[in-house]
């Protein structure tokens, strides 16, 4: 279905564009600034840039045109006059990716101090691209192939990285995390693996065409939602994986950002799109496509969405991500999440109508940015409501296994993965509690039971923080609802759950 609705909207895209630029008229032009990792290479050396595949993204009329070169900074690059070189192009965008000469530290002609030189030689590279008329992008750079005893990447150029982030950050200006993406590859990858993108033993800053095909997909796969003008210059849709959110109020989501650890942030690589009031409240407008952030009942919680999204991405390098999350505490699933009897919602029940609606609207609204959405897996945390009697207790399983066949119906998805978390973690108890839990544990795939459903899997959460025992807790009797750090950890569980033994595949290549 959503292959189908992408194909007609891009239809509908290319030919507002070929109206709006007739035969004849100037192409598009997008000029690469940059390094020895973003510059061209003859042919006959196996070195290769970034930048000599990203006209391959496009279709006419773009033309881009790279004037990185090797060994040059912010420094040089613009006292040799490539800068000037840059302006005269008089192009439509301006991608700046600098940092590793910057970085090679002090007495070097090339080097400059992160925070200092190099943040304003960018400030600068800014205001001139706009006096221009032209629209800069950051891309920080990609990190080196180097790795420390244990194992773990050294990074020297994280505080270029965080500087360009910074600059962009105050300037309004696009930025593409390359680092980020290329760190997290790297992490997948470890030292051996990463040898696949050399362009010589030894070299571990250049790439080959596969190293350099692989940073290039990383700064295409952010070009729709980061640079949206060049969206409907896309030869083709981008890729992305998409993940549902739904449940109650363990769903919604009780951890408060207040009292999360200092340095813990979003991955705002991953895209989110939710419902809105009464369901939801992140303090930024709903039903739209945003960086990923907390989305509760109040913009100070978060639920899953935040370490499912982070984790998951660390877990996918590579692949472009977004979740849409509907989600409303106090609602049960015999009947506020009654999926009804057909793909048609006419009998089904509230909360499963507004979760259709905001699944469909953000899905069209991937395809009408230039992605091609994939539906790959659903989580979901819920069923406390359902065990306040023990006649619908006893048939939480049935429910949930007829829930999951529907959803995998309604949206054409029938590999959809499915991972939720048990409910009512001890000191709870009681029958209809039991009851509930026991038909949770029947749905798993791995129960071998009648109700047992393929690409299903509970996540265990009885260890998990609860809200009563959060720093500054209000609710110190609370042990419904997971606190901030269990919230956290529940979502990273289900991203591993999501990828783990075949569910999803540990590496992705490109």
């Amino acid at each position: 279905m959503h292959s189908r609705l992408c194909s007609l909207l891009t239809l509908l895209l290319s030919g507002l564009f070929i109206e709006a630029s007739p035969g004849g008229e100037s192409p598009v032009k997008i000029v690469l600034v940059g390094d020895s990792t973003v510059c061209d290479y003859p042919a006959t050396l196996p070195t290769r840039g970034w930048g000599m595949y990203l006209q391959e993204a496009f279709r006419a009329p773009v033309e881009v045109i790279n004037l990185a070169k090797s060994g040059r900074s912010t420094k040089t690059f613009r006292s040799e006059g490539r800068w000037a070189a840059t302006l005269a192009e008089h192009p439509a965008y301006i991608f700046i990716q600098m940092g590793h000469n910057d970085s090679h530290g002090p007495g070097r002609p090339e080097s400059t101090d992160a925070a200092t030189e190099y943040a304003e030689n960018l400030r600068s590279f800014i205001r001139e691209s706009r006096e221009i008329g032209a629209q800069p992008v950051m891309v920080t750079p990609m990190v080196r192939r180097t790795f420390n005893e244990d194992g773990t990447p050294r990074d020297h150029l994280a505080p270029y990285a965080a500087a360009m982030t910074a600059v962009a950050d105050g300037l309004g200006v696009p930025l593409i995390d390359l680092h980020a993406s290329s760190l997290q590859l790297l992490l997948q990858q470890g030292d051996a693996d990463s040898a696949a993108f050399s362009n010589a033993e030894g070299d571990r800053t250049h790439f080959n065409e596969t190293g350099a095909r692989a940073m290039a997909g990383l700064v295409i796969q952010e070009l729709p939602f980061m640079v949206p003008g060049l969206s409907p210059l896309l030869a083709k849709p981008v890729p992305i994986e998409v993940y549902l959110v739904g449940g109650q109020s363990n769903a919604t989501g009780q951890g408060y950002l207040a009292n999360l650890p200092a340095g813990t942030a979003p991955d705002h690589r991953v895209l989110l799109f939710h419902s809105g009031r009464p369901h939801l409240d992140s303090g930024a407008p709903p039903l739209t496509w945003m960086p990923l952030r907390q989305a509760s009942e109040s913009p100070d919680r978060f639920g899953p969405e935040l370490g499912f999204g982070n984790h998951l991405q660390e877990l996918r390098p590579g692949t472009k991500l977004a979740l849409i999350k509907h989600a409303h505490s106090g609602t049960n699933l015999h009947k506020d999440w009654l999926p009804g009897d057909s793909v048609h919602l006419e009998s089904a029940g509230p909360q499963y109508k507004a979760f259709v609606e905001t699944v469909e609207q953000g899905l069209a609204g991937l395809c009408q940015i230039g992605y091609e959405p994939r539906l790959a897996g659903m989580i979901w945390q819920q069923g406390e409501s359902d065990a306040k009697g023990t006649e619908i207790a006893a048939a939480y399983g049935t429910h949930l296994k007829d829930f999951i066949a529907r959803v995998r119906e309604q949206f054409q998805a029938p590999e959809l993965r499915f991972v939720y978390g048990e409910v009512l973690p001890p000191p709870n108890a009681g029958e209809a509690r039991d009851l509930v839990r026991t038909g949770q544990a029947a749905v798993d795939e791995a129960s071998g039971g009648p109700l047992s459903v393929p690409g299903a899997r509970l996540v265990k959460t009885d260890d998990l923080d609860h809200r009563a025992n959060d720093p500054n807790t209000r609710y110190p009797t609370d042990h419904v609802h997971f606190g901030t750090l269990g919230t956290w950890e529940m979502g990273r569980r289900f991203a591993e759950a999501m990828v783990r033994e075949g569910v999803l595949p540990e590496k992705t290549t490109r």
